[in-house]
């Protein structure tokens, strides 16, 4: 009886062993979307399709959640059922050259939802922990991709910290489904990280803070151009107290149209066209940011804010404006509300800014 009681025993703990590894299994795969690979799962059943131009690489690809590789085929579709997923692979421990510019497409024909981490495409064993993207190494990614979708509780992760010159260029741009974009970590930003990274995501309406408080020559340069469907950001969106070199926030939103509330701008040391068409026919912004710098450069505000026809009121604390400067209030104000208020630094006179407001029906007040 004794041996038949601790045979029940044994049987039950084996049991209660293979349930939770299983669990575990689900857990990892489905809640923890940093050791899940980058993964589409179909709503209804369709194909995917993998372009290349230059050589990427080998691409690895899933339909067992990792359990089988295979490598995956360019431009001979995959067929994944509904409700069935497909994950992505690749090993990665370099960059592209300049002159090759290699790099890979993934297209779908039905909608699906996208989340995982994104660096299994860079590390395809260790991923949970790759924390470097390589040169170009995701850039035009799911370009032109209009069926990806946001999962309602798995996200999309883009953990790398240590980013690489246009690493994500044009990653998602023309994705029509998407309506939140990936957490953006990496503190240091280098030149074209984010070049176009959303541009003409239609329907985008949450975006994530950008962390970085480094930037680098046009790192953000139309991150968020064409967003229609835009209309508020976080007031904490952008980090930045300095402008390391030029054209880093270039036409970020542009063609915002329904922008109504833009992110505070709380650098106080400018570069060379740093701002330049950064809410250009945003028509739907009625109050611009405080622009906390009091030294302009080179550019700096070039057509900044011109198109944004709701525009009435604007905080510009500069106080120092050398007419050798070229450009920077070039056509910043051009085609605003005929009507409004400029806050100006208590530490200019009003005829400071009389010729660079561009209507009679505008005021000039005192910033509080």
């Amino acid at each position: 009886m004794r041996k038949l009681s601790i045979f029940f025993i044994t049987l039950i703990s084996i049991l209660i062993s293979f349930v939770a590894c299983n669990n575990s299994v689900d857990d990892v795969f489905d809640n923890k979307p940093e050791n899940t690979p980058l993964t589409l799962e179909f709503i209804d059943a369709g194909n995917v399709t993998l372009t290349k131009e230059g050589n990427p690489g080998e691409i690895y690809y899933s339909l067992d959640l990792g359990n089988t590789t295979t490598i995956a085929p360019f431009d001979t579709p995959i067929s994944v059922p509904a409700g069935g997923k497909i994950s992505f692979y690749r090993n990665l421990d370099h960059g592209f050259d300049d002159d090759e510019y290699d790099y890979f497409t993934i297209n779908c024909d039905k909608d699906c939802y996208i989340y995982g981490n994104v660096m299994s495409l860079i590390s395809k064993e260790g991923f949970g922990k790759a924390n470097k993207v390589f040169k170009y190494a995701l850039n035009n990614l799911f370009k032109g991709n209009t069926h990806i979708k946001n999962h309602n509780s798995i996200d999309l992760v883009l953990p790398a910290t240590e980013l690489a010159y246009w690493c994500y260029g044009n990653m998602f741009e023309g994705c029509k489904g998407l309506k939140k974009t990936p957490k953006l970590p990496a503190t240091k930003l280098v030149p074209y990280c984010y070049y176009y990274m959303f541009y003409k995501c239609t329907t985008l309406e949450d975006i994530s803070a950008i962390s970085a408080t480094e930037l680098d020559d046009s790192c953000c340069l139309g991150m968020f151009a064409g967003c229609t469907g835009l209309k508020t950001v976080p007031e904490d969106l952008l980090s930045a107290t300095k402008m390391n070199v030029g054209h880093c926030y270039r036409s970020m939103f542009a063609g915002c149209t329904s922008l109504i509330k833009a992110p505070a701008l709380p650098a106080t040391e400018l570069a060379e066209y740093c701002y330049t068409f950064m809410f250009e026919n945003c028509t739907s912004l009625e109050t611009a940011p405080v622009l906390p710098a009091e030294s302009l450069k080179n550019a700096c505000y070039y057509d900044m804010f011109a198109g944004c026809s709701s525009l009435q009121s604007i905080t510009c604390l500069a106080k120092t404006y050398e007419s050798t400067l070229f450009g920077c209030l070039h056509y910043w104000l051009e085609n605003v509300a005929g009507s409004g208020t400029f806050y100006r630094s208590p530490n200019v006179p009003d005829s400071f800014w009389t010729s660079d407001i561009p209507y009679s029906g505008w005021t000039i007040q005192v910033a509080q």
